[in-house]
């Protein structure tokens, strides 16, 4: 059995109450879907699927989601990708913004897929990146309800929380 099968992960939340004790609350709970085609949507171009969280996450939560779904946070290598994760299978709907797998940690102003897959396209919004306050890291698609041109792109520190759109390879 991999780690990926119909496992179920669980999202939690330290908490420090009044008193001073810590306690551990469950927030979320993101099943593990690596073989099954729940939620997932196909794109013949790519031959990829993708599938976004129900939940919003911040970007660390958003990439261990991602592992335990068998996938990671989407890359995306051209207009065409970009323009289909936008426009279909309601990946975007009700969405501000959703973390892809793009991040410049290591070397500022640099972005590289967190895969190491090599970056060939960019859809970044006017003025991006800003590296706002110097803490912006990682980046982000814009959905419809956001005042970007929607799939446009964005740097974020990475708490967000936003949804994120992971993608696999089968």
């Amino acid at each position: 059995s991999d780690v990926c099968s119909s496992a179920l992960y669980a999202l939690v939340e330290r908490d420090t109450d009044p008193s001073g004790s810590t306690g551990v609350d469950v927030i979320a709970q993101e099943g593990g879907d690596c073989h099954g085609a729940h939620g997932w949507k196909h794109n013949p171009v790519t031959d990829h699927w993708y599938k976004r969280t129900r939940l919003a996450l911040t970007r660390e939560d958003a990439a261990e989601v991602a592992a335990n779904w068998c996938g990671y946070l989407v890359e995306i290598g051209n207009a065409d990708e970009n323009q289909w994760i936008v426009n279909h299978s309601g990946l975007m709907t009700d969405v501000y913004m959703a973390w892809i797998g793009l991040n410049d940690v290591e070397t500022e102003g640099t972005f590289v897929w967190d895969s190491g897959a090599p970056l060939s396209y960019t859809h970044w919004g006017s003025n991006e990146p800003t590296n706002y306050r110097g803490e912006e890291d990682y980046a982000t698609i814009t959905g419809p309800d956001s005042r970007r041109p929607l799939g446009s792109w964005t740097d974020y520190d990475g708490y967000g929380p936003w949804y994120a759109i992971v993608e696999r390879d089968t």
